[in-house]
């Protein structure tokens, strides 16, 4: 306190606090000190200390001081009656969890404030209403001159993660105390699992009919959780000496970016053997103390022996096994021998050497080897016999019948060539493709599965036609036609590049239609039968004078990872047109091709000035992916225009839509593409096509 004179007087609230050096109130002597200079010295302040404080000096008041005494409260929070509900999960470092549109039930509290804290509530940095928090008040009980405050609320997360804030008021100012809580707001997976694409219910006690040596696909999945949930397969035999044998497992999980939830994935591949078992899914998540089971149970329908117990099934097997290990050997060199013997009688020599550099002459149909091999069943042993000509018409050449010209290419999976084979009306260009010494060694791809699979393939005008296989020695050669003329790619560049000034005025929203309606077609055609396409492009279609999109150079389902990794180890790999999950873990299924597909449709549209990437990075908050797709596409093939396109580029790939609905979504339901008139066995893939000069008929 300011200082007085000798003969000063001190008062406190009009009570006389000192009369000249002698203190007046007893209950001030230990806080309240008169130094030498007749000032007053007060420590600590306390609440009863607040009031006025007047000096006076010969019974005239000098000055007068007013001291405004304030408590700092005690603050804290609980929610839904406790600190938290972060507690015992070690891997989820926030103070609440809450589950998705729960409300978090939240209290505050300021304990001996002075004078009363106003409490307040901020949920990621926005304070909240006063209408929205329920305030009340009370005077301490230990210190009546403090009072007590709570404050709850029901707060309502605004974004996954984030911050909630008690704050502090004292009616003029934000105190410097609060409590801040972090929250995550978690989301429980569904769990699902199918069995050979049948959806099995829990508790379900039905069994599921497998043939024997069937393969068979299981597929659990834990969708829509926050964080992502972990599920495994297992596969459970009823007899072990026959048990099903797993050859695959594979396990994704993708960020929905629509809910910003996790999809996790998990499919395993086997092989059911007699009698059956079980396929369990166990499925656990970091919030959960239980874990989730299903289980499908499936019964092995053994062929044509019905009856026969596991061990006489096996028995029976092994026995057939060796019974055609004795007989093959021979019959095969029968064969061999009757079929040269045949080539001799009709022409007297071999009309093709191998390595002549000359062109062959014309053969005759006759010289033409259609044999192919047969398994026979009846009372005699086992045998082998030429295939009736109605039943297959595929074409087998020996090795002197093909002349390799030209190597187009020598990769690390596949070797091809340009050359000639014998036909009834001249000698025909075909591209000769086999698997590579190391692809076959090390068993990267499936060369002779693809082969007969290809074989198998019903007539189709979206993908290249197989001539026939080519056997020699140690190989195994496909055999395609060679089409005289260009990619997708190099004829629009050639229409925009050459005599035609205005890209719109060649290439019309007919031909636009056309192509890809050729493409979506053959796509969903090789899905049908197991193949992939991956690294599909306008660079990997081929267009034919008749205006014709047709695939080459797909593979086998199981075959893509690969392909996809001989692709990337190329120095001409880029990333324009591969889906996420193929860049980063060399994964790819049908609904990689669904992108790739839609990579396709925006270069023909665009007329290649724009890329799936450069959409992607200039899509930002404020506009959405698909509005950036929209204004992309040209004013005048708006008719064409749809917006499952950009939900093809879904990073999550089972949020994007199949090859069917982005077909149906550009061609017309009753529109069906012409079948050709060629041979069922003639019908595949076509691989690199050079385009020879001279007026070749198309085929």
């Amino acid at each position: 306190m300011s200082p007085g004179a000798r003969g000063t007087k001190w008062k406190y609230n009009k009570a006389v606090l000192f009369y000249y050096s002698a203190p007046m109130i007893i209950a001030f002597e230990e806080t309240i000190t008169l130094l030498e200079n007749y000032s007053i010295l007060i420590s600590p302040v306390l609440t009863v200390h607040d009031g006025y404080y007047e000096c006076f000096q010969e019974s005239q008041l000098i000055k007068k001081h007013y001291i405004h005494v304030e408590v700092t409260p005690d603050v804290n929070a609980t929610f839904w009656g406790q600190k938290g509900r972060a507690l015992g999960y070690p891997n989820i470092d926030v103070d609440i969890i809450v589950e998705e549109f729960e409300n978090i039930s939240a209290t505050c509290y300021a304990f001996g404030a002075r004078p009363l804290a106003e409490l307040r509530w901020l949920v990621d940095g926005q304070l909240l209403n006063v209408e929205e928090v329920a305030f009340n008040s009370t005077q301490n009980k230990q210190n009546p001159a403090t009072f007590n405050s709570k404050a709850h609320a029901s707060l309502q997360p605004r974004q996954l993660s984030g911050n909630i804030t008690c704050a502090a008021h004292n009616g003029s100012n934000w105190l410097n105390i609060n409590v801040t809580f972090t929250y995550y707001v978690c989301a429980q997976p569904k769990y699902l699992l199918w069995l050979n694409g049948n959806l099995v219910l829990k508790g379900s006690g039905s069994e599921i009919k497998i043939q024997e040596d069937a393969i068979v696909t299981a597929r659990c999945t834990a969708t829509d959780s926050r964080p992502s949930g972990n599920i495994s397969l297992y596969l459970d035999s009823n007899a072990v000496e026959s048990a099903s044998v797993v050859f695959r497992r594979e396990t994704m999980t993708f960020l929905n970016p629509s809910s910003n939830k996790f999809d996790t994935e998990t499919n395993m591949t086997f092989t059911a053997k007699p009698p059956g078992g079980s396929v369990t899914c166990v499925g656990s998540w970091p919030l959960s103390v239980e874990d989730i089971f299903l289980r499908a149970r499936y019964a092995v329908i053994e062929d044509n022996n019905t009856g026969i117990t596991t061990d006489e099934h096996a028995t029976r097997k092994t026995s057939q096994r060796r019974h055609l290990e004795i007989v093959a050997l021979p019959i095969v060199m029968f064969a061999l021998f009757c079929f040269s013997y045949e080539k001799k009688m009709f022409s007297g020599h071999w009309p093709f050497a191998r390595g002549s550099s000359e062109l062959p002459e014309i053969p005759k149909d006759n010289k033409m080897s259609t044999y192919s091999r047969q398994v026979v069943q009846n009372d005699d042993p086992v045998y082998y016999s030429s295939i009736r000509e109605e039943i297959r018409k595929t074409k087998v050449y020996m090795e002197e019948d093909v002349c390799k010209i030209v190597s187009l290419q020598s990769g690390l999976l596949y070797n091809r060539w340009m050359g000639t084979i014998p036909s009834s009306m001249k000698t025909k260009c075909v591209i000769i493709t086999t698997a590579t010494d190391a692809a076959l060694c090390t068993k990267q791809i499936h060369w002779e599965s693809y082969i007969k699979r290809v074989l198998e393939l019903p007539p189709s005008e979206c993908i290249t036609r197989v001539e026939g296989i080519s056997i020699s020695s140690d190989q195994l050669y496909l055999l395609h036609e060679h089409y005289v003329c260009g990619t997708l790619d190099t004829e629009m560049k050639r229409r925009i590049n050459g005599n035609a000034t205005d890209y719109k005025e060649v290439l019309q929203l007919e031909e636009i239609t056309g192509y890809i309606s050729n493409i979506l077609e053959g796509l969903q055609f090789i899905h049908s039968y197991g193949f992939l396409h991956p690294g599909i492009s306008t660079k990997k279609i081929l267009l034919t004078k008749d205006g014709v999109c047709k695939l080459y150079d797909f593979c086998l389902a199981e075959d893509a990872t690969a392909v996809v990794l001989a692709k990337k180890s190329k120095d001409t790999f880029t990333t324009d047109i591969d889906p996420p999950e193929t860049l980063l873990r060399n994964e790819y299924t049908s609904e990689s091709d669904v992108w790739s597909a839609a990579v396709v449709i925006l270069t023909i549209i665009t007329r290649g000035e724009h890329s799936v990437g450069e959409l992607i990075n200039s899509s930002s908050d404020d506009e959405l992916f698909q509005s950036v797709v929209q204004r992309v596409w040209p004013q005048e093939y708006q008719a064409l225009r749809n917006d499952i396109v950009s939900e093809c580029w879904n990073q999550n790939p089972f949020s994007r839509p199949t090859i069917g609905d982005l077909k149906l979504a550009f061609i017309e339901v009753d529109r069906t593409p012409q079948l050709s008139d060629s041979p069922k066995s003639e019908k595949s893939i076509g691989d690199i096509y050079v385009p020879m000069k001279g007026n070749v008929k198309n085929y």
